[in-house]
Parts: C-alpha cells; sequence; structure tokens
C-alpha cells in the first residue's frame, strides 16, 4: 500500500477557509477532499501491512508537545501555469515545528530501513 506519515487538518475553520480557497482558485483539476487534508511528514511509498505494523509501533514512541501552525502563502508542483499539486503553506514557527517532528519520524523509521535523503 501507498503509505506516508502525516498529520491531520481537523479545525472546521481551517477545513472552511481551505475549501472556500479551492472554490476560488479557476484551474482544470480534482480538489482534494476536506477529509484528506493533511501535513506530509514523510513519504514512505508502497510498504506491506507488515511493514506497515512496524511503523505504526515505531511512530508512537515519539513524544511531542502539541504546537499551533498557522497557513500562510500558496504554490504548487510542477508548473504554476499546469500544476498537479497546489500546496498551501505555514508560518515560520509552526513550519519549524513541522520540521522537528519529521526529523523525529525520520530517526525511529532508520532502523525500519527508511531512509529520506
Amino acid at each position: 500500500m501507498r503509505t506516508f506519515v502525516a498529520i491531520e487538518i481537523s479545525n472546521g475553520d481551517i477545513i472552511n477557509s481551505i475549501k472556500k480557497f479551492q472554490t476560488k482558485i479557476n484551474i482544470d483539476a480534482k480538489s482534494v477532499e476536506s477529509k484528506n487534508f493533511h501535513f506530509t511528514l514523510q513519504f514512505l511509498g508502497e510498504i506491506s501491512e507488515e511493514i506497515l505494523q512496524k511503523v505504526i509501533q515505531a511512530l508512537r514512541k515519539i513524544e511531542f508537545s502539541s504546537f499551533s501552525v498557522n497557513l500562510k502563502g500558496t504554490g504548487a508542483f510542477l508548473k504554476p501555469k499546469f500544476p498537479r499539486v497546489i500546496w498551501i503553506g505555514t508560518d515560520e514557527n509552526g513550519g519549524n515545528m513541522l520540521i522537528q517532528l519529521s526529523k523525529k519520524v525520520e530517526k525511529v523509521l532508520e532502523p525500519l530501513g527508511f531512509f529520506f535523503r
């Protein structure tokens, strides 16, 4: 199965803001459903159910405190005139906290054979 480690966006106000943004941009693309809004921390690719269970156990070892992330800015992957993915960025502090959490994910998954550099 195609797998990634992410933080779900579940705040109703944020979800509504993103949905409103989706309706305002004028591109020929399918919008992501609000239940799938997230911050990707690490992409793992195709993994088996057995490895998935090991990943889950490893991720449970991560300790972190809650933090706030403010959305700021947008961009596109591939070409801005022909985007495949449009993303919404974060403020500096929230972005740095996401990076720190991503590094913790890297650290606990390396013994399972995942290398992210």
